[in-house]
């Protein structure tokens, strides 16, 4: 797996986690997430 995959799938998993849930916290996470990728 390529430098900072397990980050990718990590924002993945939260956006999907925020499209099935609409939670706020999971968003902040996905947002979280992709900053630490870029």
């Amino acid at each position: 797996m390529r430098k900072g995959g397990c980050r990718v799938l990590a924002a993945d998993f939260f956006w999907r986690l925020f499209e099935r849930t609409g939670s706020i916290v999971a968003y902040l996470l996905y947002r979280q997430s992709r900053a630490m990728v870029n």
